[in-house]
C-alpha cells in the first residue's frame, strides 16, 4: 500500500477560513483506470485491481485528514458483476479482502451500498463482518459502493415504498425529496458535494444518481491507482472555486 504521509491539513492559495468553508461534508469517488494502470507495468488484471483497492485506504485517510466526515467510493457496479469474467470476479474479490483489513483496522465507520446477493458469499460475509465491527466508531464514514447501480438504487426505494403504502393504510400520498432519499442506500448521510471520477473519462456511470443530483464534479486524468495527495488537493481547490448554485 502507499506509505505516502497525509499532511495535517489541505492547503490551498486561499486562506484558511475560506478553505475551511470550502471543504465538502461528503465526497465520491469513482476509483476509474485499474486495469489499464496494470497493463502499461505489464502486470496482471488481478495486480491492477489490488493495487486500486488498496490505494482507496490512502484516499480515504487523506481525506479525513482534510475534514470531510463522509468519503464514498465506487468500486464495483451491479453491471461489473454480470459482465466481468468469472478470473476476474476472483480477483475484485481478492482486492476487497485486501481493502476492508485495511479499513477495519483505521478509524472509520464502514457502510456498505449496493446488493450484497450480487456478491461472491465470502465477500458478502467480510463486509457484513466489517459494517458491523466498525459501526460504533466515531471516525469518518466510509461508504463502499460494491455491487451497486445508481438506477438499482433508486428501484429499491421505490419498491420499499411500495411495500410500505401495501402494509400501512395510513401512508401519505405527498411524498418529500427527503423522505425518499431516507429510503435510498445513502440514507442517513448527506449527499455528495463533490464527485471525483479518475482516468480521464467524462461520465457519470449511474453512480449516485439521485443523490448526486446537485453535486459538483471534477474529472482527473489521472489512473486510479496513480491518483495522489497533490491530485486530491487540486480537487479540493477546484471545488472550493466553484460557487455551488443548487439548482437555483
Amino acid at each position: 500500500m502507499n506509505q505516502r504521509r497525509a499532511p495535517d491539513s489541505v492547503r490551498t492559495p486561499d486562506s484558511d477560513v475560506a478553505h475551511a468553508a470550502a471543504v465538502p461534508r461528503h465526497i465520491a469517488f469513482m476509483p476509474d483506470g485499474n486495469r489499464r494502470w496494470a497493463r502499461r507495468r505489464q502486470l496482471s488484471v488481478g495486480e491492477g485491481h489490488l493495487r486500486g483497492f488498496t490505494h482507496v485506504a490512502d484516499v480515504a485517510a487523506w481525506s479525513a485528514q482534510a475534514g470531510i466526515e463522509s468519503i464514498t467510493f465506487f468500486l464495483i457496479s451491479d453491471e461489473n458483476i454480470r459482465h466481468r469474467t468469472t478470473g476476474e470476479i476472483a480477483g475484485l474479490a481478492t482486492a476487497c479482502h485486501a481493502l476492508l483489513s485495511l479499513l477495519a483496522a483505521g478509524p472509520y465507520r464502514v457502510r456498505h451500498l449496493g446488493d450484497p446477493a450480487l456478491l461472491p458469499p465470502d465477500v458478502a460475509a467480510a463486509i457484513r463482518k466489517v459494517t458491523a465491527g466498525t459501526a460504533g466508531r466515531e471516525g469518518p464514514r466510509v461508504n463502499l459502493a460494491v455491487g451497486y447501480g445508481g438506477r438499482a438504487d433508486i428501484l429499491q426505494a421505490a419498491r420499499a415504498l411500495i411495500n410500505r403504502a401495501r402494509l400501512h393504510s395510513d401512508v401519505r400520498a405527498e411524498l418529500t425529496e427527503d423522505e425518499f432519499g431516507a429510503l435510498l442506500a445513502t440514507g442517513g448521510s448527506p449527499d455528495p458535494d463533490l464527485v471525483v471520477r479518475t482516468s480521464g473519462e467524462v461520465r457519470t456511470s449511474g453512480f449516485l444518481a439521485w443523490q448526486a443530483a446537485y453535486s459538483e464534479w471534477h474529472f482527473s486524468p489521472r489512473l486510479w491507482p496513480d491518483f495522489s495527495q497533490d491530485d486530491l488537493h487540486q480537487a479540493l481547490a477546484d471545488y472550493g472555486r466553484r460557487h455551488r448554485r443548487l439548482g437555483s
